[in-house]
């Protein structure tokens, strides 16, 4: 199928599915602005690379945004636990907090399907550490995805590596077969609550009771 046909019909589903998902869109979004006050989508650039980044939309799930302050946390961020709010758990592991992005898919930034975007602030990083992987992941020219093969079937212990290796695997071997494949497995990973995240729980009862105390 044409590259532009297959992504007009992906923003016309999209388009469907924010109006089947409405009412659970919006419940998700008032009990976000009960627990913080504040907006309750966040919104933060991101991209495959900085020449093909835009503006993300999730819904809130920290009180604090975390950045990474070496390339091992960008997939483990130690101790950045404590900085979620109580639906945000929820949200994370059940990847719900991804569903703003229909918006993205409508505008024409974002697929269903395709590499994890990333943030500037992390792509920085990667280049600085890694800029021959960097500039692999820049050769990627299909759109990101929310969910992606590396999303349901990578290992964030694996590092950057594993990512864009992932990344440029689905890049180069993209079919309906491997889509239809991870299309499965990202409804097993909602259904079933296993959505791997980047906050690491490592903290104490005092410091999670300190921390949403503060809400």
């Amino acid at each position: 199928m044409n590259k532009n046909k297959y992504y007009l019909i992906e923003k016309i589903i999209a388009a469907v599915l924010l109006v089947i998902l409405l009412p659970i869109l919006i419940a998700i979004a008032l009990v976000v602005f009960l627990e913080t006050g504040s907006n309750p989508i966040f919104i933060q650039k991101r991209g495959l690379s900085f020449k093909k980044n835009f503006s993300l939309y999730k819904f809130r799930t920290l009180k604090n945004t975390v950045h990474s302050e070496n390339e091992s946390e960008i997939f483990n961020k130690i101790g950045s636990f404590c900085q979620v709010l109580i639906t945000g758990r929820i949200l994370r592991k059940t990847g719900l907090d991804e569903l703003p992005q229909l918006l993205n898919i409508i505008k024409g930034e974002m697929s269903f399907i395709g590499p994890r975007p990333l943030s500037l602030e992390d792509l920085q990083l990667i280049k600085k550490t890694s800029p021959l992987l960097y500039v692999k992941r820049e050769s990627i020219s299909i759109k990101p995805g929310i969910t992606g093969y590396w999303q349901v079937f990578g290992s964030r212990n694996l590092g950057t590596s594993n990512l864009i290796k992932m990344d440029y695997f689905y890049y180069k071997n993209v079919s309906l077969f491997l889509n239809l494949k991870i299309l499965l497995r990202t409804v097993k990973v909602i259904a079933l609550g296993i959505h791997s995240d980047s906050l690491n729980s490592n903290c104490t009862y005092s410091e999670h009771k300190k921390s949403f105390a503060s809400l």
